[in-house]
């Protein structure tokens, strides 16, 4: 999806900018990796889990409500998922689309010459 975006941003500006998504999109994943230890250490609050006084031995009302967190934020970040998925304004038949404007534009792949003569010794 990520190469779908870069080929219609070039489409729309007449330029590619693969870095500047390629950063984004890794500082999206870091953001999201520290958001998901936050989380942890929220449930790990939030549910009374007390590894210092107990030995690492956990009440079963404990373990309960860390796998109730656990499932239940999982399934909500995978309907946010999925919505977020169906709203992608980007189809097959749009980003063929999108290709075959980029390469009337620029040519095709296949007719790339190299421009500098190959020189025998």
């Amino acid at each position: 999806m990520l190469a779908d975006i870069c080929d219609e941003d070039e489409l729309k500006y007449g330029f590619r900018r693969e870095g500047v998504f390629g950063a984004l999109f890794s500082w999206v994943q870091k953001t999201g990796y520290s958001l998901g230890f936050l989380g942890a250490m929220a449930t790990i609050k939030l549910t009374g889990f007390n590894a210092a006084n107990t030995g690492g031995a956990q009440a079963p009302d404990t373990l309960f409500r860390m796998r109730l967190v656990l499932s239940l934020s999982t399934a909500v970040w995978a309907v946010l998922a999925l919505l977020l998925l169906a709203a992608y304004p980007l189809t097959r038949r749009r980003a063929y689309e999108i290709r075959d404007a980029l390469e009337a534009r620029r040519g095709k792949l296949g007719a790339i010459t190299d421009p500098a003569p190959s020189v025998s010794c």
